[in-house]
């Protein structure tokens, strides 16, 4: 049984734009802080084929192509009962990162070091998604503004002196 001393989790509030080069930092910075540990990528695309491999280079090589989309791309590393990472890159969904393992000082470091890289250079596109209720809500503000602009546009030319607007001309009707 797997007994781990600490647990960091995130979730990224903004959307993601990845290079190959940011996988390649990222891929870096847990080298820095474990050097020993293995890395594996699982890739899934959007015909929900999926693989998983522990070279970078197989992953930068892939054809991200319009029929051939990659949907989703996981980072996971586990070294012993030292340390175990997961960083998930999921179209239309949030950035999830998390960290776990048995020294915290080191565990927090590399949560830090790739929280901190992420947040400035991947996680730059801000998501903007309305529930149904939101929408609701805004449909209804919508048509009261509609509704209010209806009543107040015929008062307003009326206060004018402008009283043509309800007039009925007869000019040219013959009897």
């Amino acid at each position: 049984m797997k007994t781990f001393g600490s647990d960091a989790r995130w979730k990224f509030k903004k959307g993601f734009i990845i290079e190959p080069n940011h996988l390649q930092t990222i891929e870096s910075l847990i080298r820095n802080r474990f050097p020993n540990s293995d890395i594996f990528f699982e890739v899934t695309f959007n015909n929900s084929n999926k693989y998983k491999t522990n070279s970078l280079d197989e992953v930068i090589s892939e054809d991200n192509s319009a029929g051939n989309n990659i949907n989703k791309i996981c980072i996971v590393v586990e070294h012993e009962d030292v340390l175990h990472l997961n960083i998930i890159f999921e179209k239309k969904e949030k950035t999830a990162f998390s960290v776990t393992g048995s020294n915290k000082d080191s565990i927090f470091l590399l949560f830090n070091d790739v929280k901190t890289y992420i947040d400035k250079e991947i996680a730059i596109v801000r998501i903007f998604r309305l529930s149904e209720r939101s929408i609701m809500l805004y449909i209804q503000i919508v048509l009261m503004l509609a509704m209010v602009a209806a009543f107040m546009i015929p008062a307003i030319s009326l206060s004018r002196g402008n009283r043509r607007c309800f007039s009925i001309r007869t000019k040219g009707i013959r009897e």
